[in-house]
């Protein structure tokens, strides 16, 4: 799943970026861009890099540029069904 729209991260990228040692959200978009342009995306990075979990389901009532977590929340719904 995209995590970054605007750059066309996934998930996954970010999380094989931590894989090889990447150990701060920082440093993981500095080296994929994601969170560069809107930055709606920068909460979700943060969270898959510091292994937080999930991004608080409060952003999907949110405004427009809360889409990439909007559409995380949908995904987590989705699944539990």
């Amino acid at each position: 799943m995209y995590v970054c729209i605007c750059e066309a991260v996934s998930e996954q990228d970010i999380l094989d970026l931590v894989g090889a040692g990447a150990s701060t959200a920082h440093e993981v978009m500095e080296k994929t861009r994601a969170g560069t342009r809107c930055g709606s995306c920068r909460a979700t990075v943060k969270s898959l890099v510091e292994g937080d979990g999930p991004v608080s389901t409060e952003c999907a009532d949110s405004a427009p540029t809360c889409g990439v977590r909007r559409l995380r929340v949908l995904r987590s719904a989705s699944s539990a069904a």
